[in-house]
């Protein structure tokens, strides 16, 4: 992915963003090398070690999402999702009229 895609696409400051990807970067979870598409962009890439730890917090977050749910049969689970699918998309529609209105 291209470093300004995934700024646009967070929730976090060119600035903050930076500096995280800098870290992992460090930490050898990630590797930025040049886009070959647009020599000024730099393409942003997991390493196999960013890739493990991504599929370990994946299997993380199910096994939570597992337990989080358990008290809901399946047709409520599916209810709840679905509710919470449409506040966020109605978040997302008010984030986008303010910015547009900024």
């Amino acid at each position: 992915m291209v470093q300004s895609d995934l700024a646009k696409n967070s929730c976090v400051s060119s600035a903050s963003l930076s500096e995280v990807i800098a870290k992992l970067e460090a930490d050898g979870y990630i590797s930025r090398v040049r886009s070959q598409s647009d020599g000024r962009s730099l393409d942003i890439a997991l390493t196999e070690l960013g890739t493990e730890r991504a599929c370990e917090i994946e299997e993380i977050r199910r096994r939570f999402e597992n337990e989080a749910f358990a008290c809901l049969s399946d047709n409520e689970t599916q209810t709840l999702l679905a509710l919470l699918d449409r506040v966020a998309d109605h978040w997302h529609d008010i984030e986008s009229r303010e910015r547009e209105e900024a």
